[in-house]
């Protein structure tokens, strides 16, 4: 799991609240997800359940496809991490180390090709907020919006719908894919405008 900082929390909303978002307002959504490991598989079911449709990209194309034969009216599965960004608005990434993360952002036809102006890039990896800071700024270089959102928990959490988002970045944004990161985890919380959400914290 992520450390937690020391941060004030600015915000934060949870299935508690009152703010639970039914799966008829979800529907027709559509966002991208790049990233269907250990965590990312749950969840992104977890956003399917919630009504959400998804366009999809894994290293590994057979865990895309295994996702799109148990969902197919809800999965599109995509020739490239820049082709997720390029059919969604939102995009949601976790890939499993910074390492990772560096190659898929950066490589042909990856993250930072298909960001464009108005395109929105939330990245839940556990991530040196160095890391993190990197990809903040090479997001927003071309226009993009960039939120941080790593999370507490593990495989079960993430397909229990029982994750933590400690969320810092763009506020705007996380309040704009907060009813997604509901659907995903049991509560998330806003830090910081400033990137100190990384596991340095």
């Amino acid at each position: 799991g992520v450390q937690t900082c020391a941060l004030p929390i600015c915000a934060s909303t949870s299935t508690g609240t009152g703010t639970s978002t039914s799966g008829a307002t979800m529907s027709g959504k559509t966002c991208g997800f790049v990233g269907l490991g250990i965590m990312g598989e749950g969840m992104a079911t977890c956003l399917i359940k919630s009504g959400i449709k998804l366009v999809v990209w894994n290293r590994s194309a057979a865990k895309a496809e295994a996702l799109k034969a148990a969902h197919p009216e809800a999965v599109t599965v995509a020739s490239s991490p820049a082709a997720v960004l390029g059919a969604c608005e939102v995009t949601f990434c976790m890939l499993s180390t910074p390492a990772a993360c560096q190659a898929v952002y950066e490589m042909p036809g990856g993250v930072l090709e298909g960001v464009a102006p108005g395109k929105c890039v939330v990245d839940c990896a556990t991530l040196a907020v160095a890391d993190m800071a990197r990809l903040s700024v090479q997001v927003v270089a071309k226009g993009g919006r960039f939120l941080e959102g790593p999370v507490s928990g593990s495989k079960g959490p993430a397909a229990a719908v029982a994750l933590v988002f400690l969320c810092g970045g763009d506020k705007a944004l996380f309040e704009h894919v907060s009813a997604e990161l509901e659907a995903m985890g049991k509560a998330s919380f806003y830090r910081s405008e400033e990137r100190r959400v990384g596991k340095e914290c």
